[in-house]
């Protein structure tokens, strides 16, 4: 998973290229940064879908669940010994 990066194409680019149809009515954002919002491609029932989807992985620490804050976002694994990611990006298909 990447901090930051461009969108260059608009949506209806993306949908013909990845053969999403119907084209969706999205906001295409010109830069993708943590807890931001970024597009995903995936399959369901044999139709690809495009969705706008908030980017990185949800992070809640002690300190925020005793404020009531709501979690932050973590857009870049950056250390895989740390305990957090001992599960979530064992494999490495689970880290991009």
């Amino acid at each position: 998973m990447s901090r930051l990066h461009i969108i260059a194409a608009s949506v209806s680019d993306i949908a013909t290229h990845f053969g999403v149809a119907p084209v969706p009515m999205l906001d295409v954002p010109t830069e993708t940064t943590e807890g931001a919002g970024g597009l995903a491609v995936f399959e369901r029932n044999g139709r690809r879908l495009l969705k706008a989807m908030d980017w990185g992985f949800p992070r809640l620490t002690r300190v925020m669940r005793e404020q009531g804050d709501p979690p932050g976002r973590i857009g870049l694994v950056a250390d895989l010994t740390n305990p957090l990611w001992a599960d979530l990006v064992v494999h490495p298909r689970y880290r991009c």
